[in-house]
């Protein structure tokens, strides 16, 4: 989602992607936006938004997922503008709006099912997890063995090799259901 606000009007755009809006630059603020349909409420709950404010020359970003690095050259492709990261507060893009754009409520019972079935989904090691444990595990000592021997070893890792999977008991397990029970029931 994309809002603007300019001489105390307000528009608001959905959008697919809100990184991609700041890789744009301000280009799109005449070229694209005349293609995004203009909203005054948002149908459901959006992963990610932009706002923009044209007087002050201000920006921000929240996002529920990640920004892949969205505001690492963002001076260079929107020049005079001050932006801010907001996280995953998207509470600050409604504020900065005020009232002019109805977004729907978080639903947290809802979060906290998805949770719980994406915690047992994770808990399923698969072939390629284990492939992917064996390899940083071989990796591990090869780069031990080496460094041991007085060489200097770069190993880069990337996402793919980030989590590793972690076997829980079946005590820990009902642990991490028990808080997640407890949370919805309590929301």
């Amino acid at each position: 989602m994309v809002t603007m606000t300019h001489q105390g009007r307000t528009w608001a755009y959905l959008v697919d992607s809100a990184p991609e809006v700041i890789g744009a630059g301000p280009g799109f603020l005449d070229e694209d936006r005349s293609a995004w349909p203009t909203i005054t409420s948002c149908p459901e709950k959006v992963a990610a938004g932009v706002h923009l404010d044209l007087d002050d020359r201000t920006a921000g970003i929240w996002t529920t997922r990640t920004l892949r690095g969205a505001l690492l050259d963002v001076g260079e492709r929107w020049p005079g503008r001050r932006w801010s990261d907001w996280e995953d507060r998207s509470a600050e893009q409604a504020r900065r709006v005020a009232g002019a754009l109805t977004v729907p409520e978080p639903d947290l019972a809802g979060g906290l099912r998805a949770l719980a079935a994406e915690f047992d989904q994770h808990q399923d090691v698969d072939s390629a997890t284990r492939s992917a444990s064996l390899l940083l595990g071989i990796t591990g000592l090869l780069t031990a063995g080496a460094r041991s021997s007085g060489l200097q070893v770069r190993v880069h890792t990337d996402n793919t090799f980030t989590h590793r999977p972690m076997d829980l008991t079946s005590d820990e397990k009902a642990l991490v259901h028990a808080a997640i029970t407890s949370a919805m029931t309590s929301a």
